[in-house]
């Protein structure tokens, strides 16, 4: 019996898990890829979910050899299958940071597998310019 449960914990730990694949980086929708402080960053994500598993954890950033964190929003969760669907992030960023400056935005979403089990994923954008 114990055997078993051992078993079955290393099965829940170990075994690699097909749950969400993203076809390339998430294509920004922005006119000229531009994004005004305050305004909205657009993004498409080209996606195939094959399980029910919700994000638990969803940290974006911007990065430009820095990283700055933005607020930590609700996750959202895809429609199962394979789609193409535009996300839409409010650009609520620290006034101190650069601005007439190119970013690309980091995501990165911890999913709950199982008791045992927690993946990381992260993605990213294009490049965007952020203005004032």
């Amino acid at each position: 019996m114990a055997f078993s449960i051992v078993f079955y914990v290393g099965y829940l730990v170990f075994i690699p898990v097909k749950y969400f694949e993203v076809n390339g980086d998430f294509k920004i929708m922005n006119k000229d890829k531009v994004v005004k402080i305050g305004g909205d960053l657009v993004y498409l994500v080209d996606y195939c979910k094959y399980k029910n598993y919700i994000p638990i954890k969803v940290v974006r950033s911007l990065v430009d050899g820095y990283v700055y964190d933005l607020p930590i929003q609700t996750a959202s969760t895809f429609p199962f299958g394979c789609r193409k669907i535009e996300v839409s992030v409010p650009m609520i960023v620290p006034s101190t940071m650069p601005t007439n400056h190119k970013y690309h935005m980091q995501i990165a979403i911890d999913y709950q597998i199982n008791p045992f089990k927690t993946e990381n994923r992260i993605f990213s954008t294009e490049e965007f310019t952020l203005i004032q």
